[in-house]
């Protein structure tokens, strides 16, 4: 491979990495998110949403989420306006829905381990990620007490609630999706959003760093 080709191949694994890295933290207030695609065992289970930057007309990325209130639902296909990102659940229902407060720290913590790969998430079968919802549910207080056992996140659940040094904030933000009535803002659905690139993303960036070296040994030979 000639030099110009080899440092380009290399700098474009750089690049796509450093946009997918980029990318994974672009959602804000005023951007528009529509589900395309969702677990269908109980209404339960990980969730891939669109993002857009102008009312629909673009898709700027996916992203995979779980929602944080059980019973709450929003349409496929359909474009809802974003809120803002914080870590309070439920902004504007009166009465407020079961849920609502601040994020539970323990919730964040499974969540950001989900994020990072932990639970091998491509081994996950559609039960298994309707479990984990239900954990999430019966954590923040949405849905009813709910324990998995012999699982990688009741496991990390154990750790974290015997460990007050993994007890602090992990990332996880809280999407408050809404829609208008009668020129009132009311919540549609709250999701849980954490930028850790994805495993992919982070072998694809670390990738081009080792190209990267490699291709300094290699020309200091020269």
């Amino acid at each position: 491979m000639k030099k110009n080709t080899l440092i380009g191949f290399v700098v474009g694994l750089m690049l796509l990495g450093i946009a997918s890295l980029s990318q994974a933290a672009s959602i804000a207030a005023g951007d528009y998110v529509k589900l395309i695609d969702y677990n269908h065992i109980d209404n339960a289970g990980v969730m891939t949403y669109a993002i857009s930057h102008d009312e629909g007309q673009t898709t700027a990325f996916t992203y995979q989420t779980f929602c944080i209130q059980e019973n709450v639902y929003v349409w496929l296909n359909k474009w809802y306006p974003v809120a803002g990102l914080s870590d309070t659940v439920g902004l504007y229902d009166d009465p407020a829905p079961a849920g609502a407060g601040k994020l539970q720290g323990a919730v964040d913590y499974l969540f950001y381990r989900y994020k990072s790969g932990a639970y091998d998430t491509a081994m996950m079968t559609n039960t298994d990620e309707a479990d984990f919802q239900k954990v999430l549910w019966g954590l923040q207080g949405s849905g009813r007490p709910y324990t998995s056992t012999g699982t990688a996140w009741a496991a990390d659940l154990m750790a974290y609630d015997n460990d007050t040094s993994l007890q602090h904030f992990w990332g996880t933000k809280v999407i408050n999706i809404y829609a208008t009535k009668k020129g009132k803002k009311v919540d549609i659905q709250n999701q849980l959003y954490n930028p850790v690139p994805e495993p992919a993303t982070m072998l694809l960036f670390g990738t081009g760093l080792v190209g990267l070296a490699g291709l300094g040994r290699w020309r200091k030979k020269l």
